[in-house]
């Protein structure tokens, strides 16, 4: 299976730097560096393949721009996580999909930019950060921060797209809007996974 090729790869690499940085393979420090691995080979997992994909279909300027746009707020406001690697790969490419898409068939008018900045902004100000079931924010203050950056993020990225007349700009405001939506379904997806657990 793919997962435990990764985490074993992620474990490898992870004992590698443990013993080059004098690190205890049972420290916390070992931890978080394995984690992070393993997060960025999964991550690559899927960057890859969407980037041939995109690609082949004559659209990889707009997927490369759509994943700028898209992590850095969906790492910091958090969202729907599927449950299996399988869906998560799935999903992920159904966002790139219909955020670079759908801008491709019509241009988004002034008001209705102006409707999904002000939807995405009050999700995202609300409701962010929501974080994965396995990953809880531990205290307050992170989530305090995370909060701010990702209404920062939004606004950075959704006022210059609500006044720029380009096919990038309607690409920015569908997946700033996708990645506001998912905010509520990640919250109903912890409810749900949180009542399982109990």
């Amino acid at each position: 299976m793919l997962i435990n090729k990764i985490t074993l790869c992620a474990e490898r690499i992870a004992l590698y730097s443990a013993n080059q940085r004098n690190v205890d393979a049972s420290s916390l420090e070992f931890v978080k560096i394995k984690y992070g691995l393993q997060i960025l080979l999964v991550e690559l997992t899927k960057i890859i393949p969407y980037g041939i994909i995109f690609a082949l279909l004559g659209m990889f300027p707009e997927y490369l721009f759509a994943l700028i746009v898209l992590a850095p707020i969906r790492v910091t406001g958090g969202g729907y996580h599927a449950k299996t690697y399988g869906a998560c790969y799935i999903v992920t490419f159904l966002i790139f999909f219909v955020g670079i898409y759908l801008p491709s068939f019509f241009t988004i008018g002034f008001e209705l930019k102006v409707a999904l900045f002000i939807v995405g902004f009050l999700l995202t100000l609300f409701l962010a950060p929501v974080p994965h079931p396995n990953m809880p924010i531990r205290n307050e203050d992170m989530r305090k921060k995370r909060r701010i950056r990702s209404v920062v993020l939004f606004i950075l990225w959704g006022i210059p797209a609500i006044f720029l007349n380009h096919h990038f700009s309607d690409i920015v405001m569908f997946m700033l809007f996708i990645q506001a939506i998912l905010l509520p379904l990640g919250l109903a997806a912890n409810k749900i996974h949180a009542k399982k657990v109990k």
